[in-house]
Formats: structure tokens, C-alpha cells, sequence
């Protein structure tokens, strides 16, 4: 028979047991994330925020789950790898690098931290993955498929202005793309009956010497590729270009709210927080090498009425009854 000592010291054993159990649940040592953006807190800190966001619907609490180390490059490209060998240096679980340059710096600096992207628009041509179904290596994350939404965003423009017979396509070298993207483009506008030119700038003067040429040659419209040079200056690049009076087609919502004409393409913040399910699903034991690279499935047309009207547009009907959203 069991004493009435020996039972009271069980459940004693047994009390003090249960909030040491707790004590270890409630105390494990958070998971430090590694966040690299090219461009600043002015114009990636909405960004930043969806990530943050959606890591905290999927339980990671920062702070008590989580500790975000956030570096950004402010512009500086030059300064991704040292930022990137920086982040190294902290130990981190996993690097969210977003874009395409800060994902390839991450990759430099590190062989075994896995890493994750978000908008990359050619990952396999920037060398960040083999392929979209197997990865490889460390690294995965989310495309934006730069050259199928770029000969849509060609046909846009051209339905929303019959006339259009001269294009500038004008691209940053330096974000990433392979030739082959910018030519699927150029052909969409040539098999459109559109004269297509393709016009470079990897910095802000480059942009502004850009936007010189164009106000000579007066195109009938601007095709501006993603990347975050342009994002990141996309109120000086909206505020030249109705300046100029000349139409431009952009590639995300943000510079919708910079005034832009038409916008065709994906949501940024939304890539951000599906990138999100990737780190929880990292940091749970998954193998960057075994997620396959998301590609987007829908695609957002924004219609600004007010930015027309200052052009002496009337975009018709037909497109308009397409558009997701129709600012006036």
C-alpha cells in the first residue's frame, strides 16, 4: 500500500512538474530572421509591414517567436553584400530577401542559411533557382513572371490607345532580367504594329537622362519594367512622365498611388505575405530545395481616370469594365 507521504509528494513533484513543462514551451529561444530590401523604409516599410503581418497571422510573434534583423540598402546596391555578409554574421534561422539583387547578395554571402524571395520576376535567369518545380540548393520564394505579364501589359496599352504607334520600353539592366524577357516584350508591341525602343537606367541620374531623350522624342507611350530602382523613385518617374504628357503603363498597385496612368500586374504586399508561409514552413523543418517557386494567379488592372483626363485620354469602355479598380 502506497503511504499518504508518498502520494501527497507525487503530487507535489507533479505540481511543480507542469510549470516547468510551461516554463521550457514559453521560453524557447526565438527564431532570428535575416530581412534584406534594396530600396529604403520610405519605400519598402509598407512592405516590411505585410511581411511582419502575415508572420504574425501565422503565429510567430515578434519579439517572443521572432526577432527581425532588417537592413536596408537605401538605393545603395553597391551595399547589398556587405549588408547581406552582416546579416551572416547575426546566425540567423533564414534571410528574406525580397528582391531579385538582395537575393543574390544573400546567396553570395551564405551556402547554407536558407533564403527566401518574394518578386523576383526572372529567377532562374538571375541564377537564384534551377527550376520552379525543384529549387535547389537554399533558396525559394515567389516569382512576379516578368516577360508573360509584360506582353500583356503591351496589349493594354494599346486597347486603351488605338493610336499608340511608338513605345520606349525603359528597363534597369541591373535588376535581374535575361535579355529574353525584354525581347518577348519588344515583339508583343511589334506584332501589335507598335515601334518598340528600349531604353536603360540603373540610377537615379540615369533616369532623369532618360526622361531628357524622352521629352525630345515624344513616344505616344512609356513602358516601364519592375525592379526596384523604379519602384523605389516611382513619384519622380510618374511625376515626369505626365510632365511630359506622355501615357505610361506601370507594373505594380504602389504606383497607382503615386498618380500613375494603368497599372497591370502584381500585388507586391500580397507576395510579401505569401512569402511569409514560406519562411513558417522553413522554419518548421521544410527544405528550401523541396518548395517549389510560387508563380502568381491573379493579376490586378488599375485604371486612374484623373491622370487620363490631364492627357487628353478617354480610355474605352471595354478596358474600363475590366479594371479591378478605377480611380476618378
Amino acid at each position: 500500500m502506497i503511504s499518504r507521504r508518498r502520494i501527497v509528494f507525487a503530487l507535489g513533484a507533479g505540481a511543480l512538474a507542469a510549470p516547468l513543462a510551461l516554463f521550457a514551451q514559453t521560453s524557447k529561444t526565438p527564431r532570428r530572421i535575416g530581412v534584406l530590401f534594396t530600396g529604403s523604409l520610405g519605400s519598402s516599410g509598407h512592405l516590411a509591414d505585410a511581411f511582419r503581418g502575415a508572420l504574425k497571422d501565422l503565429g510567430w510573434v515578434e519579439g517572443r517567436d521572432t526577432i527581425l534583423e532588417v537592413r536596408y540598402a537605401n538605393g545603395e546596391i553597391e551595399r547589398l553584400d556587405s549588408l547581406a555578409a552582416e546579416l551572416v554574421s547575426l546566425k540567423p534561422n533564414l534571410i528574406f530577401a525580397p528582391a531579385t539583387q538582395a537575393a543574390v547578395a544573400a546567396q553570395r554571402a551564405t551556402r547554407d542559411i536558407p533564403i527566401v524571395f518574394a518578386v523576383p520576376p526572372d529567377p532562374i535567369g538571375s541564377g537564384l533557382i534551377a527550376s520552379f518545380a525543384r529549387p535547389g540548393g537554399h533558396t525559394t520564394g515567389l516569382s512576379s513572371i516578368a516577360a508573360e505579364l509584360g506582353a500583356k501589359r503591351v496589349q493594354l496599352l494599346k486597347e486603351s490607345i488605338p493610336a499608340l504607334s511608338r513605345v520606349v520600353v525603359l528597363h534597369d539592366p541591373a535588376s535581374g532580367y535575361k535579355p529574353e524577357v525584354l525581347e518577348v516584350i519588344l515583339r508583343a508591341g511589334e506584332q501589335l504594329g507598335i515601334k518598340m525602343t528600349a531604353l536603360g537606367a540603373t540610377n537615379e541620374p540615369e533616369i532623369e537622362a532618360a526622361f531628357g531623350k524622352l521629352s525630345r522624342e515624344r513616344p505616344d507611350g512609356i513602358f516601364f519594367m519592375e525592379g526596384p530602382l523604379f519602384l523605389r523613385h516611382r513619384q519622380m518617374i510618374v511625376d515626369r512622365a505626365a510632365a511630359g504628357r506622355i501615357p505610361g503603363i506601370y507594373a505594380v498597385p504602389e504606383y497607382a498611388n503615386a498618380g500613375g496612368l494603368m497599372i497591370y500586374g502584381v500585388n507586391y504586399a500580397d507576395q510579401y505575405r505569401r512569402a511569409a508561409t514560406y519562411v513558417d514552413k522553413i522554419l518548421k523543418g521544410a527544405k528550401p530545395s523541396d518548395l517549389p517557386v510560387e508563380q502568381p494567379t491573379t493579376f490586378g488592372l488599375v485604371i486612374n481616370l484623373k491622370a487620363a483626363k490631364a492627357l487628353g485620354l478617354k480610355i474605352p469602355q471595354s478596358v474600363l469594365l475590366r479594371a479591378d479598380r478605377v480611380i476618378e
